[in-house]
Formats: structure tokens, C-alpha cells, sequence
């Protein structure tokens, strides 16, 4: 069992290689050189739109963008996650939390490379709320929805250590143990900030 005050959220820190959001490019389950950042049919599906639910992902994906270098190990994309190598790793080494993953290749509009890192699609699913709504300070709008966490409590009977809460707030949002934490720091995880749970909905970067 993890007091409720333990738990980290992973929220995106901007540095070189490692802008706050992947705006500047689009994905793709192929790469076109006669108009790259033209959507294509194929990038849309149920392997992309779908929410909290298993999915069969693309043998491969193509990230093209305008961004001329990228060196992070996490990043929200398409309705999932863009990981590294290294971050997938610790995933794999540290919990069982339910996930498809593919490798999707960050190229420029030639084609070449702009990734320092091996990096991988993933989505979770088959999560859970694992908000603790009684001991939570939460404004809800009239609907019952989360409007904004003013000091955010999460059950202390979670079993993963890393893991997502079913809530249309969070839905960007990855949690872990602080022994996950540590592990991330150890492996020198870039582009990543980790704020306490507490915060994390009055946290902006």
C-alpha cells in the first residue's frame, strides 16, 4: 500500500531536443515524400481514436515534422504516448500496467532521421478512476465531471507503478510510485518533470 501522498505525476519540460508539445508534425502509418505533412486515410482508426481500450496498433508508424532535433523520453501524441527506448524499458522492467506499443520513426520532410533515441507508440488501456474523490479537494461542473483539482489524492491501493486514472481531466496524464520516479532519474530520463500528485492539477509548465 502507497500514501496517497507518493505518487508523482509526469508532466513535459521543455529543453533542447525536447519542445513541450509535438505541434510541428503529424503521424503517419507511412511515409509519403510527395506531400509529408498531408493527412492520410490510414491515419485514421480505431487504433487512434479509440479510449481506455486494447487495440491492434499499425506494424509501424512515421512522425513527420518540422522540429529539427528530437531527444525526450516522453511526449502525449494521437491519443497515446510517444516513449523512448529507454522509457519503454523501465516500463517493461517496472510494471504490468496494461499497453500496445509500435515503433514510429521522428523523420524531417526528406525522410531522414531527426531522433537521438529509438522511440515507440504506446497506448494504456483498461484503466481505472483511481482518484480518491472523499479525500480529494475537486470543483465539479454540473454534470459531475472534473472541473478543476484544487488538491488531487489518489487511492492508496494501487497495485501498478506506473498507471493512468480514467478521467477525462487526466486523460494526458501518466502517474508512478516514487520508486518508478527514481528509477527515471537513475536512467537520467530528459524532457520529463515529475510534480507531486497533489499538484497536479494546478501544475502548469
Amino acid at each position: 500500500m502507497v500514501d496517497s501522498n507518493n505518487y508523482w505525476a509526469l508532466f513535459e519540460k521543455e529543453g533542447r531536443g525536447a519542445p513541450l508539445s509535438l505541434s510541428e508534425g503529424i503521424m503517419h502509418t507511412e511515409f509519403q515524400k510527395k506531400n509529408p505533412f498531408a493527412p492520410l486515410p490510414s491515419d485514421y482508426g480505431d487504433w487512434r481514436t479509440s479510449v481506455n481500450a486494447p487495440v491492434e496498433l499499425p506494424k509501424q508508424l512515421w512522425f513527420v515534422t518540422r522540429d529539427r532535433v528530437y531527444n525526450f523520453d516522453l511526449r502525449f501524441n494521437s491519443a497515446g504516448f510517444i516513449v523512448s527506448h529507454v522509457f519503454l524499458g523501465l516500463l517493461q522492467r517496472h510494471t504490468s500496467t496494461p499497453y500496445v506499443s509500435t515503433p514510429v520513426y521522428m523523420v524531417n520532410k526528406f525522410g531522414d532521421s531527426v531522433a537521438k533515441k529509438e522511440y515507440y507508440y504506446i497506448r494504456f488501456y483498461n484503466y481505472t478512476d483511481l482518484i480518491d474523490h472523499t479525500s480529494s479537494n475537486i470543483v465539479y461542473d454540473k454534470k459531475g465531471f472534473i472541473k478543476k483539482p484544487i488538491e488531487l489524492h489518489l487511492r492508496t491501493d494501487i497495485s501498478q507503478q506506473v498507471f493512468m486514472t480514467d478521467s477525462s481531466y487526466f486523460f494526458n496524464r501518466l502517474f508512478c510510485t516514487d520508486e518508478f520516479r527514481k528509477a527515471c532519474l537513475e536512467a537520467s530520463i530528459y524532457g520529463v518533470e515529475f510534480v507531486e500528485a497533489l499538484k497536479a492539477g494546478i501544475y502548469k509548465p
